[in-house]
């Protein structure tokens, strides 16, 4: 019972890391687009606009090549965050499987011993 309970534990907290992590990862991606039109556009250009209206104001041939120098440099540093939440999250799931691995093996132990 204990064995089956810590897999099913473990199993619950490697789907909330991965959830957690992927969540995080949409924000920072979020963030970083949405500066990267601060950077381009003036307050007033962006507030209060729809989705279409901001993709027909960024492809404005005025405005293009801004836009692509700011979301490469954006796109670099977002990245860098994403990578680091990946690696922690690898981090947390191996140390999750070294430890429900240590309990069923302890577990096993235990119930051969009876």
């Amino acid at each position: 019972m204990k064995v089956v309970a810590t897999i099913f534990l473990s199993f619950v907290l490697a789907i909330s890391i991965y959830a957690i992590g992927n969540g995080l990862n949409d924000k920072i991606r979020g963030y970083f687009s949405q500066a990267t039109f601060e950077q381009v556009f003036t307050k007033e250009q962006i507030y209060n606009k729809t989705r279409e209206q901001l993709n027909k104001l960024a492809l404005n041939p005025e405005y293009l090549p801004k836009l692509k120098e700011a979301s490469k440099k954006n796109t670099k540093q977002a990245n860098r965050y994403i990578y680091s939440i990946w690696a922690l999250q690898l981090v947390l799931l191996a140390l999750l499987s070294l430890g429900c691995g240590t309990v069923v093996k302890k577990v096993l132990q235990t119930n051969e011993k009876l």
